[in-house]
């Protein structure tokens, strides 16, 4: 699929460019929130298995 002059991106070019960008990963904010006693790892481990099946 073509967007003007330029290919689509493929979901690895969009992820990698959005993390160039200050993007974190879901499963990333979970640790961070894990370490700062937001949330429990549980409840990470429950969310993101859940999107990345």
């Amino acid at each position: 699929m073509l967007r003007g002059n330029r290919p689509a991106a493929d979901a690895s070019q969009i992820r990698d460019a959005a993390s160039a960008r200050g993007m974190r990963l879901l499963h990333d904010d979970g640790i961070r929130k894990i370490l700062t006693g937001q949330t429990i790892i549980d409840e990470v481990v429950r969310i993101t298995m859940r999107t990345t099946l």
